[in-house]
């Protein structure tokens, strides 16, 4: 009779067990999600607002809303987004917007919300003729001028001299990439655009090569080749073998650089 009892016992609690398992796992599945932060909002001109809020734990993206009346029923306009910022577009000019944010995740399929932000209110630019007003900068620059491809040693490609010649780029960025031009062009367009120091002359000759030893065989007559061949039980092959760098640096010298941006002096937008 004992014995019966405690396997009934034992038999109601690993059904209460099983039945509390799915409860854990969707609680260990859904996250609470935080209340959002604003940390900005203003207007951007006659038709715009930008919005920046924190990011949020656990949350999977963002609600913002902007409208005309602290219900948010008026002229109301929804985002959904990822990111922690956007900007509320095609809205109307000299008008009072009230704007907040709020969180949101998942447990499961179901989507759960975090709390609305506080509500914060803008008002957009009045409608307005922009008024342009420029400020002009300056600031000194290094300018390189180029030196011509006409003082190589030879043309970009296979010279009548039996080398082969690459023209490069001096700038950072083609020598961390190892990037050549197509032609010569294309090089000096290049050049010109980032101001580079200079350009080279990769100078490359035709060489005959032992395929298992690497041995220089390109002054050898045919039965030194066979004898080479057959000593090493291999045979030999022609490619280009770099030979020589050019260099041709540019001359620098020192100019001012103007620069002048125009913003309107009753909203500040940028033109």
């Amino acid at each position: 009779m004992k014995r019966t009892k405690a396997l009934l016992m034992t038999l109601i609690a690993a059904l209460f067990l099983t039945a509390a398992l799915p409860a854990l796992d969707a609680e260990a599945t859904s996250k609470k999600v935080g209340k959002a932060t604003l940390s900005s909002a203003k207007a951007a001109g006659m038709n715009q607002i930008n919005v920046k809020w924190k990011k949020v734990k656990n949350a999977k993206g963002y609600q913002l809303m902007v409208a005309k009346n602290k219900k948010f029923s008026k002229g109301r306009k929804s985002y959904k987004l990822t990111g922690t910022s956007k900007a509320a577009t095609k809205l109307s000019a000299g008008t009072k917007y009230y704007v907040r944010v709020r969180a949101y995740g998942k447990s499961g399929k179901k989507t759960v919300y975090g709390k609305w932000s506080k509500v914060r209110t803008v008002k957009t630019v009045k409608k307005h003729s922009h008024q342009w007003k420029g400020t002009t900068t300056s600031k000194r620059v290094l300018v390189y001028s180029m030196v011509p491809f006409s003082q190589a040693t030879g043309p970009n490609g296979r010279g009548d001299d039996g080398y082969s010649r690459k023209y490069r780029c001096m700038c950072s960025s083609c020598m961390a990439n190892n990037l050549y031009a197509s032609d010569n062009p294309s090089l000096e367009t290049h050049l010109r655009k980032v101001n580079s120091p200079g350009w080279f002359e990769e100078i490359y000759d035709e060489r005959t090569l032992c395929v298992k030893c690497g041995t220089d065989l390109t002054e050898m007559n045919d039965d030194e080749l066979t004898a080479h061949a057959g000593n090493c039980k291999s045979n030999y092959y022609d490619t280009w073998v770099l030979k020589n760098k050019v260099y041709h640096n540019s001359t620098s010298y020192y100019t001012t650089q103007n620069t002048t941006t125009y913003r309107c002096s009753v909203c500040g937008i940028a033109k």
